[in-house]
């Protein structure tokens, strides 16, 4: 788990370094395109049926399973859903390029570039599944560290050719080009890992019956992935269309800092979904639960640490990161950051959920809240502009968050007062230090990067003492300690 923290670590310096150099070499309108165009590559991703995700889920499940046939039927079924989903991707990849021009309404003399890159990128997400399959089978066994070197590696590698390009003049279909390039490098590599760790790796022909079973699991995985872009990326994609690619740049800008720093430590919590799916496969639900709830404690410390130092030193950061005019403001900053804290909720929310194989009711919830935000923001943009999508955001996450504890609280057989209670205090507290740190604290001045590094030093360890008493119970310092002690031998 360290290893994989390390990874995301390594990524979120790579990309702080390249971002302003991606921001003046491309300009704000492309910048803005590029975020988008991630974003559509995920939506049209879902077309897939998300069949190594439920790969993934199936072989965590049958982690203590002798019968290793199965898992190569397993391996099998998967690749048959990618087969037979192909068409599908690239008939929505053709829509996606037909109406490319209200989906990024750029400039003229901006619209062949921008759509040469989304031709390459309907291309990427046509064969990323196949060269994701040997990654879902390391995740499925729980041995997804043995690539954590390689990852790391390959996207430094990438995105020094993707600044290279930058710098040299070469417009977003080179820059598209780079970044799928890492995936089918990444493929090769984890393929190359898993023939050696997992002795049973190989594809068998599945039975009918083995393969409807997976179908249908595929099935509600495509609603709950689709919803789930909705919610990652869908904000990106409606603000393109009706406020354009360059408040997007704003938009992502502003948000950076609390995004990134959080994605790593959801990304450390999901390493542990093959070991929670192995609990839930057992019959622990006790253990499972005490996991879950360790979990979500743990992220609203380092949401509460973190998202004070953003609240005070977002507009100094962007100022010297790549400039002044994409700060969003001190609201926008706000709503972002209980945005990203309320949805990395729901993101471990979904590790116990997942572990249970519970996609229906997932997917359920999700859709409902999707089209609730979808809109809201239709509906308030006229009025907020900007500020409607992360306040649409932060309520649809919300109300995902309750029904996920509900489900979650029916599968382990607790109440669902007795389920919440204890979490309702720390929620609370991290919440409290959040709203206070914004209206009690005043903005520092700070000029240059120096100055910025040294207020960071100064608030990071006051607002973590403040958290670790705040939010954290005394049982709950006592096991992180515990937990932290494994780490460092």
């Amino acid at each position: 788990m360290l290893t994989r923290l390390l990874t995301q670590l390594v990524g979120i310096i790579i990309s702080f370094a390249i971002t302003p150099a991606l921001v003046a070499g491309l300009g704000a309108e492309l910048y803005g395109a590029w975020q988008v165009i991630q974003r559509i590559m995920s939506h049209l991703a879902v077309g897939h049926f998300k069949p190594m995700s439920v790969l993934k889920l199936t072989l965590a499940h049958r982690q203590s399973d002798p019968d290793v046939a199965a898992k190569r039927r397993q391996v099998g079924a998967s690749l048959m859903v990618w087969l037979a989903a192909l068409p599908l991707v690239l008939g929505l990849g053709a829509l996606a390029l037909w109406f490319l021009e209200r989906l990024i309404p750029v400039a003229p003399e901006l619209r062949d570039g921008v759509f040469i890159a989304m031709s390459i990128a309907v291309f990427i997400v046509a064969l990323t599944p196949l060269a994701g399959a040997p990654m879902g089978v390391l995740k499925g066994q729980n041995l997804e560290y043995r690539a954590m070197g390689a990852q790391p590696t390959v996207k430094l590698l990438a995105y020094g050719v993707i600044y290279a390009l930058v710098v040299m003049g070469f417009g977003l279909p080179w820059v598209v080009a780079a970044y799928g390039g890492q995936i089918f490098v990444v493929g090769a590599l984890c393929y190359w890992i898993a023939r050696r760790h997992v002795s049973w790796l190989g594809v068998a022909r599945p039975s009918r019956e083995e393969f409807r079973g997976f179908f249908r699991l595929n099935l509600w995985s495509l609603l709950s992935a689709f919803i789930q872009q909705v919610f990652r990326g869908g904000d990106l994609i409606l603000i393109s269309m009706t406020l354009g690619p360059a408040l997007v740049t704003v938009y992502t800008l502003t948000r950076a800092a609390m995004h990134r720093t959080i994605e790593p430590i959801i990304a450390l919590f999901n390493a542990g979904l093959p070991g929670m799916g192995e609990l839930v496969g057992a019959g622990d639900l006790q253990r499972a639960a005490q996991v879950r709830l360790e979990m979500v404690r743990a992220l609203l410390f380092s949401a509460g640490v973190v998202g004070c130092v953003v609240l005070l030193l977002n507009e100094a950061f962007l100022a010297v990161w790549v400039g002044a005019k994409f700060y969003g403001g001190d609201l926008l900053t706000l709503l972002l950051v209980l945005t990203v804290t309320i949805g990395a909720l729901t993101r471990v929310e979904e590790i116990l959920i997942d572990s249970a194989l519970q996609l229906k009711h997932k997917s359920l919830f999700q859709a409902g809240a999707g089209a609730a935000f979808i809109g809201g923001f239709l509906l308030l943009q006229p009025h907020l502009g900007l500020m409607a999508a992360p306040l649409c955001l932060l309520c649809a996450h919300g109300a995902v968050l309750l029904l996920y504890m509900w489900l979650n609280a029916r599968t382990l057989g607790e109440p669902f007062g007795a389920f919440v209670r204890p979490q309702i205090a720390p929620l609370a507290m991290a919440l409290t230090l959040l709203l206070l740190c914004r209206w009690a604290l005043p903005e520092p001045a700070i000029a240059g990067w120096g100055g910025l590094f040294a207020y960071g030093v100064l608030l990071t360890p006051a607002f973590a003492v403040a958290a670790w008493f705040l939010v954290l119970r005394a049982e709950d310092r006592k096991r992180l300690k515990k937990r932290l002690g494994r780490l460092r031998k």
